[in-house]
């Protein structure tokens, strides 16, 4: 990298072998979040960048949903995402999840999580917090013609359309 600005910077008293490898010292704070959350059992927060298929050569592979703490990339294998097909599991990509570190391997810089254990730890909390009455934002994950999939805290609610309006609903996307 030094070499690389040595070429291109034309600046007077630039000295290249002083700059600071600012990926590497980034790198390392995010294994200590990945080190602090495998530890303490501690939820992180990523959006799905990628679905991958992933798995040991001559066996069949496993579709996986990919996320990044910094450059770290983590899969979540899709029995533990909480999508009950691919196609699901693709609808999620983008959105910001939650999820728990099962193991990690430094030296490959890859993790493995799982969404449904988080969700499990979000929902036991939420539980424990709530009340009758309450009225409670939820997170929409996904809406159709008739219904919208929610999110409570880890809590997956299902809300037909008579429940959100009386009377005629043009777009429910909105």
């Amino acid at each position: 990298m030094a070499k690389e600005l040595n070429d291109s910077v034309m600046i007077e008293g630039f000295d290249p072998a002083k700059i600071v490898d600012q990926e590497q010292d980034h790198a390392m704070e995010n294994w200590m979040k990945i080190y602090g959350a495998y530890q303490n059992n501690k939820i992180l927060y990523a959006p799905i960048s990628g679905i991958e298929k992933v798995g040991p050569d001559g066996e069949e592979k496993k579709a996986c949903a990919v996320v990044r703490v910094g450059s770290i990339r983590g899969l979540i294998p899709l029995e533990f995402t909480g999508a009950e097909n691919l196609r699901q599991l693709r609808s999620m990509t983008g959105q910001n999840i939650a999820f728990m570190i099962l193991n990690y391997d430094q030296e490959n810089e890859l993790f493995t999580a799982s969404r449904t254990k988080a969700l499990e730890k979000m929902s036991d909390i939420t539980l424990r917090k709530i009340g009758e009455e309450d009225v409670i934002p939820a997170v929409i994950r996904h809406v159709a013609a008739d219904y919208m999939l929610g999110d409570i805290g880890g809590i997956q609610v299902f809300l037909p359309i008579a429940e959100i309006r009386y009377g005629w609903i043009d777009d429910l996307h909105e």
